[in-house]
């Protein structure tokens, strides 16, 4: 819907919202994969965080502004860069990434916003 209807989903906040909520949920399943850590061939298509960051990304890539104002107006990153967990931080971040391409018009409007939630990450363990 997204994709082919993105006029449709850019006025409906509340839903993208929401959906954004559900997609960054999905991208913190990070799991421990002992095959991945052995340096075999290791399936992320069907893995629950790819699924997570390829429709934020394909959301970013369609909807636009909208998307960025869900994950920073209403506080979805900030929150979770400061969040206990570092699978939670880690989202965030990959979050902040994958929509810089779809939404760089307004990621650079707003980079002072963007630099100051980024900027403390590099003192993350």
């Amino acid at each position: 819907l997204g994709e082919s209807k993105p006029s449709y989903l850019r006025p409906r906040v509340p839903f993208l919202q929401g959906f954004i909520n559900l997609l960054l949920k999905m991208m913190t399943e990070i799991s421990d994969n002992a095959d991945w850590n052995k340096g075999e061939e290791y399936d992320e298509e069907d893995d629950e965080r790819e699924v997570g960051n390829n429709c934020l990304d394909r959301l970013a890539l369609s909807v636009r502004d909208p998307v960025v104002a869900v994950l920073f107006e209403q506080g979805n990153v900030p929150s979770m860069l400061s969040h206990s967990e570092w699978k939670v931080r880690h989202t965030a971040l990959i979050a902040i990434s994958l929509v810089g391409e779809g939404c760089s018009d307004v990621m650079k409007k707003n980079l002072d916003q963007v630099m100051q939630c980024v900027l403390p990450a590099f003192n993350d363990p």
